[in-house]
C-alpha cells in the first residue's frame, strides 16, 4: 500500500526561483518528448501501400516496423552480451531511447544541466505513465501548460535532519514538519524508501 504524506517546504528567493524555472524546461522537455513521439509513430505507420510518407518506401516487414510509440534514437541496445557471449540487441521503449538521449540535450541545450538528472529522467518516465494509460483505455497524452504542469520529482539524494530536507542541486531547505517524519518511510525488503515531488 502507498500513502502519500504532503509538507509545505519553505524555500528561500533563490531556491524558489530556481524551481520555478525548472518547471519551465520540464514542461517544454515534457512537450518535446511527446511531440518527438507522435511525429515517431506519424512516420512509422504504414498507410496502404507505403511506410514513410515523405520518402514513399514500399512497407515491408524486414525492412520497416510499426511501433505503439516509437522516439527518435536507435530502438536497439549496443554491445549487450548474454551469458553464452553471443551478441543480443533487445529492442528499447521509446521511454529508454529518450532517457538514453538526455545527456545529449544536456550538451545541447547547456540550461537542463542545471537539473539534477533523476528529476529528467522521472519526466520522461511521466511520459510513459500517460502512454500505458492511453494503450489501457484511457485518452491519449496531452501536451502541458503552465495551469496543467506543475511538479517534478526526485528519487534519489534527499536527505531529511529534523525540519529541513536536502534536494539535489536545490539544497537544504526548511519544511513545515507537520506530522512525524518516520511515517514517511515505507520499509521495502529491508531498505527505506522515499519518494519526494515537489509541487510549485
Amino acid at each position: 500500500m502507498l500513502t502519500n504524506y504532503v509538507y509545505k517546504l519553505r524555500p528561500n528567493k533563490t531556491q524558489d526561483l530556481k524551481m520555478s524555472n525548472w518547471v519551465d524546461m520540464l514542461r517544454s522537455h515534457y512537450n518535446w518528448c511527446l511531440n518527438d513521439r507522435i511525429i515517431q509513430y506519424n512516420q512509422q505507420f504504414v498507410q496502404g501501400d507505403y511506410c514513410d510518407i515523405r520518402n514513399q518506401v514500399e512497407a515491408c516487414p524486414l525492412t520497416c516496423f510499426v511501433s505503439k510509440n516509437g522516439a527518435t534514437g536507435n530502438p536497439w541496445k549496443d554491445g549487450k552480451v548474454d551469458f553464452e557471449g553471443k551478441l543480443k540487441n533487445p529492442r528499447r521503449t521509446a521511454g529508454d531511447i529518450q532517457i538514453t538521449s538526455l545527456p545529449k540535450l544536456k550538451i545541447a541545450r547547456p540550461w537542463y544541466s542545471g537539473i539534477d538528472s533523476t528529476v529528467l529522467q522521472q519526466n520522461v518516465k511521466r511520459l510513459d505513465t500517460a502512454y500505458k494509460n492511453f494503450f489501457e483505455g484511457r485518452g491519449f497524452p496531452q501536451f502541458k501548460n503552465r495551469s496543467n504542469f506543475t511538479s517534478f520529482t526526485f528519487v534519489m539524494g534527499i536527505k531529511i535532519q529534523g525540519n529541513k530536507i536536502y534536494l539535489p542541486k536545490v539544497g537544504w531547505m526548511r519544511f513545515y514538519n507537520s506530522r512525524s517524519i518516520a511515517l514517511i518511510f515505507a520499509d521495502v525488503v529491508g531498505k527505506r524508501a522515499l519518494l519526494v515531488s515537489v509541487v510549485i
